[in-house]
């Protein structure tokens, strides 16, 4: 998956989490057929969340949080793994190599559940660190 793909549909599953109430069901019914071949049509989860009014700003938001931070993240020096290599599970590279497979495969599941916003904020667990924040 490219990395413009990866943010389109960080951005829509950040969306879902902060939505108020379920998707309509047509707007449901499109999301189960675009995540049947996600791979191919990340572009219409896209226009998907474009014409969609409840997700339009939500998902406008957090494209742009998600360009911002990452763009911040660039900054400054490059770090490199430690040079201490006695330790056989160096977490600096183990991170850089992970196999992130199967949270592709969670994002698809939550994508295609009868209600998108529920399965998103309990893969998250949104609305528990939300109510803990107020």
């Amino acid at each position: 998956m490219k990395d413009s793909e990866s943010l389109i549909l960080k951005a829509f599953l950040a969306a879902l989490c902060q939505q108020r109430s379920p998707l309509p069901d047509k707007v449901q019914a499109k999301l189960g057929e675009i995540t049947q071949s996600l791979e191919t049509k990340v572009m219409d989860l896209h226009n998907l969340a474009i014409s969609t009014p409840s997700l339009k700003n939500l998902y406008k938001n957090s494209r742009l949080w998600l360009t911002s931070t990452t763009a911040e993240q660039t900054k400054g020096l490059k770090f490199l793994p430690a040079d201490n290599h006695e330790d056989e599970d160096n977490e600096e590279i183990a991170n850089v190599i992970r196999d992130t497979r199967s949270s592709v495969e969670q994002m698809k599941q939550v994508l295609a559940a009868p209600d998108s916003v529920q399965a998103a904020r309990k893969l998250f667990n949104y609305w528990k660190r939300w109510e803990e924040q107020e």
